[in-house]
């Protein structure tokens, strides 16, 4: 477990978790955010629709 900040490891895996569910059309796009000790990640992946060209 870190004792602080985020771990650039288990962000990872969640990008590729969330990508997965784009990549299998379970929805157009996601956008996750985590927040820990002052610190914040966005990750936006895929676009806003079904067939759309605006991204997340």
């Amino acid at each position: 477990m870190s004792t602080g900040g985020l771990s650039k490891v288990r962000l990872a895996r969640m990008h590729d978790d969330m990508a997965g569910h784009v990549e299998r059309g379970n929805v157009p796009g996601i956008v996750t955010l985590v927040s820990q000790l002052g610190e914040a990640y966005v990750d936006a992946i895929g676009m806003m629709a079904l067939g759309g060209n605006d991204p997340m």
